[in-house]
């Protein structure tokens, strides 16, 4: 009996395993969007999801708008607080609703990364207006992103196969030994 216990054991293990790494590994590939944006998901929109690209780089933090300004934690847990000018500031990453940030100026940039000083309107109206509306993904590192996910999700699934292939092949062999030990 406590070998059967054991061995499931074992299997739970093995299986825990290959879904913490799975996880882990879309976490590191996507550079820590996987979780704030599961939480402002869960938060069904009181929470936004805030990329903030710095000198070295992107990262991803939660949010709150209050009275036009967003009002976040830094990469060094500094609260920031920046207004935003309008809702066209406001876009959307993977379905969830954010705001795009530049730590270096401190300032909030559209989806096509302009500030709000270097936008006329009047001038590229249409231009902004046709790339925006645009049915095509527009961030190359979202289809990379996508792309990655579902190659970890089938090598995940692949693994999980596998696992539970050996796991039928112990049962298998567990009740090989079972009814040999009987017929003795």
């Amino acid at each position: 009996m406590n070998e059967i216990i054991v061995n499931v054991l074992v299997q739970m293990g093995a299986y825990l395993t290959v879904i913490l790494l799975a996880i882990f590994f879309m976490e590191w590939t996507t550079s820590g969007f996987l979780f704030p944006c599961i939480r402002c998901k869960l938060s069904r929109g009181k929470l936004t999801l805030v990329q903030v690209k710095s000198i070295s780089g992107g990262y991803y933090k939660v949010g709150h708008i209050i009275e036009g300004m967003l009002n976040y934690k830094d990469s060094s847990k500094n609260k920031k607080q920046v207004p935003i000018p309008s809702i066209e500031y406001i876009t959307y990453i993977g379905g969830t609703k954010a705001v795009i940030v530049d730590e270096v100026t401190n300032a909030v940039l559209k989806a096509d990364f302009s500030s709000a000083s270097g936008f006329d309107a009047v001038k590229y109206e249409n231009l902004y207006v046709s790339a925006l509306t645009s049915p095509n993904l527009q961030d190359v590192n979202l289809k990379f992103i996508l792309v990655v996910s579902i190659i970890a999700e089938a090598c995940a699934a692949g693994a999980l196969w596998f696992v539970w292939l050996q796991g039928t092949e112990v049962t298998q062999t567990l009740e090989l030994v079972k009814n040999l030990g009987a017929g003795l």
